[in-house]
């Protein structure tokens, strides 16, 4: 069960002295549910009940991710940036999507080209580049 509680500051009158303002206290319960069984069956039951908490969680837990990643993709269109990994090292970093293509070489510095077929090795011999790869979500 969730149960959330908002307290806000609302304008009341008051007959005696007019305006005033009082805590108005806001209190709703989601994903509420009951479970019974017959007398003497609870204890007999209880596996059966915590699989349908069960599965009620995991399904809440679902659409919360696909909720997480929608908001991202979607902040990550709104400032024109997409996920890259280092396939050396694991990391992950947001860079520009205006480029689809990123380099990163030995000192942690970043190259965005804009063509598939550019090889910063053959173009800056002082460092080593490896090219990232783009993280679909």
């Amino acid at each position: 069960m969730i149960v959330t509680i908002n307290g806000r500051v609302w304008p009341t009158y008051n007959a005696n002295g007019g305006q005033g303002k009082a805590m108005h206290y806001d209190c709703s319960a989601y994903s509420l549910f009951a479970l019974r069984a017959p007398q003497g069956q609870l204890t007999a039951r209880q596996s059966f009940f915590r699989m349908i908490n069960k599965i009620i969680k995991e399904g809440y837990q679902g659409r919360e991710k696909i909720k997480d990643a929608a908001a991202a993709s979607y902040t990550q269109t709104q400032r024109d940036l997409e996920t890259f990994r280092n396939p050396a090292t694991g990391e992950t970093m947001e860079l520009s999507s205006l480029y689809g293509h990123a380099w990163v070489n030995d000192k942690g510095e970043y190259l965005l080209p804009d063509h598939a077929g550019f090889d910063p090795n053959a173009v800056f011999k002082d460092s080593k580049w490896t090219a990232m790869e783009q993280v679909k979500k």
